[in-house]
């Protein structure tokens, strides 16, 4: 990148790239240099949390420098499908079962609002009714690589 990139898109999707190719460092140094950019920015602070998540594996509580950034991409955007997922899987790790099935609820794809469900489940460690639920949602949704994943 060009010294001076004042392009948010730009750390976006080099964020994305960086994810991709495993490198989780990087990615979250480019979706940082994108919230510096555009702390409004949904998307961005919605990336940002997701892959604090992912580098606090889920456990408390690291996973909490997440929230923010979920909070903050759904003042930019009430209805962000990323940030909605994050925060639920938060407030769940949290201890807050009954906030988090309301924030995944707020999901409104059918297929994203069952993957956040699924998110959920496997957490707790409930076997039948993840089992349960990934059946309904693979023949509810054959196309979604996400799903069939």
């Amino acid at each position: 990148l060009q010294s001076g990139n004042q392009n948010p898109e730009t750390y976006f999707f080099l964020s994305k790239t960086k994810a991709a190719f495993g490198d989780l460092e990087g990615a979250i140094a480019a979706a940082r240099r994108a919230v510096e950019i555009e702390p409004r920015n949904a998307a961005c602070r919605a990336q940002l949390g997701d892959l604090l998540l992912i580098q606090a594996r889920y456990r408390m509580p690291h996973a909490a420098l997440a929230k923010p950034d979920f909070q903050a991409a759904l003042d930019a955007d009430p209805k962000n499908t990323e940030a909605l997922a994050g925060l639920a899987k938060i407030l769940f790790l949290e201890g807050d079962r009954d906030n988090a099935s309301k924030t995944a609820a707020r999901i409104a794809s059918p297929e994203k609002a069952t993957l956040a469900r699924l998110d959920l489940l496997e957490p707790a460690n409930d076997k039948p009714a993840l089992t349960a639920l990934h059946t309904e949602a693979a023949a509810r949704f054959p196309d979604s690589f996400e799903v069939q994943w």
